[in-house]
């Protein structure tokens, strides 16, 4: 949360005085935003993370079958309402009205339990690690390719009803595949020392708390040059550009990193 917040505080800042709106909306908006998906820095599967953990408080017993096929049953009801709020030419009443009442609170479709599935796949994966590990990698990336071309195949047809319910699926296909795969993958011996992974887990510390503060610095840039930056696929090319740039100078210069790339690259 104090993260975020200084995020939410930089984004009071840019609506006020580069966006022009009144202080008291700003602030407003950003409060429910606190309260319903993320002050601000991509914090919004916390939130997530937080409802999926209260129902598993509440609801799931791991001694019961029949409260684990039920859980599941619910979060993937969930994942697809998801693709049939995305969905123009879904025409169900009752649909319509859980969107409706949803976007009431939440600002967000990211924010609540559509991603509770994940969860149990999770589940499901660490139970079956071990049979799941004896699968060839070519065996597990053919799977993942053959879904990752339905997936792309569907999503052309995301509008109807039944293309938006395959894309969803496939999507979740995808997803466990890569899962799947980073399982079965062998890595070199020096990618598993664990002096190593301490420090890659430094380095995606400092690119996670570091990448949003590159967005909104570009962001602020292009509003007060007046560019429009709605192109977000400009955007990801610039900041990945930035990023790359900054990280390849922290390694470069760190002596911590200079023993990451020996243990890599130990010639």
């Amino acid at each position: 949360m104090c993260y975020g917040g200084v995020y939410a505080v930089i984004d009071i800042v840019g609506d006020v005085f580069i966006d022009k709106i009144p202080m008291v909306d700003a602030c407003v908006t950003k409060l429910c935003e606190i309260l319903t998906e993320s002050p601000g820095g991509g914090l919004w599967y916390i939130y997530s993370l937080i409802w999926i953990v209260i129902v598993l408080i509440f609801i799931y017993d791991p001694q019961k079958d029949k409260s684990f096929l039920m859980l599941t049953t619910a979060f993937l009801l969930l994942y697809f309402l998801k693709a049939m709020w995305k969905t123009p030419a879904i025409e169900i009443g009752i649909i319509q009205w859980t969107r409706n009442v949803y976007t009431l609170i939440f600002s967000s479709d990211r924010t609540f339990l559509f991603h509770g599935i994940f969860y149990i796949i999770g589940m499901i994966l660490a139970k079956k690690k071990r049979k799941l590990k004896k699968v060839s990698p070519l065996v597990v990336g053919l799977l993942l390719l053959i879904n990752y071309g339905i997936y792309y195949i569907s999503g052309l047809y995301e509008t109807t009803v039944a293309g938006g319910l395959l894309c969803q699926f496939f999507r979740l296909m995808v997803t466990i595949c890569l899962i799947w795969l980073a399982l079965v993958v062998n890595l070199p011996k020096g990618f598993r020392d664990d002096t190593l992974s301490k420090i890659m887990r430094e380095m995606s510390t400092i690119i996670y708390f570091s990448h949003f503060f590159l967005i909104y610095m570009l962001r602020f840039l292009a509003k007060i040059c007046d560019i429009n930056y709605t192109d977000n696929l400009t955007l990801l090319c610039v900041i990945s550009w930035c990023a790359l740039l900054a990280y390849s100078w922290i390694i470069s210069t760190n002596n911590r990193y200079i023993k990451l790339k020996k243990m890599i690259y130990p010639i």
